[in-house]
């Protein structure tokens, strides 16, 4: 699937990258399970754009601690997109694909803690974020 995706040693071919990223993803691959979902999320190589689906695949990735899939569930969760937004979700899941080392998880992180913050204050029935999630913990 990877050499359709990129065109190495073959004709790049999006559509036959999606249908054997789904052929892997159906059998357990976390990293085709997360192309797949791109795939599918930008409704690219012949795949109808359902980001309700691509939640879903990269949901089956992210449980296998799949960094790139938790940091793009963790996004859906805080945009709303596929999913009911949810900053909670959002921010459970870019804090396992930050702490397996996804730069892009640690610098969205810091935003979905303030914006849980905000609810909390602006509305008590939020409450604070779980332990774990302290905007002023030091990351690193």
């Amino acid at each position: 699937a990877q050499h359709y995706r990129t065109g190495e040693g073959v004709e790049k071919d999006e559509a036959k990258a999606a249908h054997w990223y789904r052929k892997a993803a159906e059998q357990g691959s976390a990293e085709a399970q997360t192309w797949l979902a791109r795939y599918i999320y930008n409704g690219e190589g012949g795949l109808s754009k359902d980001n309700k689906e691509a939640v879903e695949w990269w949901y089956k990735a992210a449980v296998q601690d799949h960094a790139s899939a938790q940091f793009n569930l963790g996004l859906s969760y805080f945009s709303g997109e596929g999913v009911p937004k949810s900053l909670l979700k959002a921010a459970y899941w870019m804090k396992k694909s930050m702490d397996l080392g996804y730069d892009e998880a640690a610098e969205l992180y810091p935003r979905i803690l303030m914006e849980l913050h905000r609810a909390a204050e602006s509305n008590p029935q939020v409450g604070p974020p779980p332990s774990g999630m302290d905007l002023d913990a030091d990351n690193d």
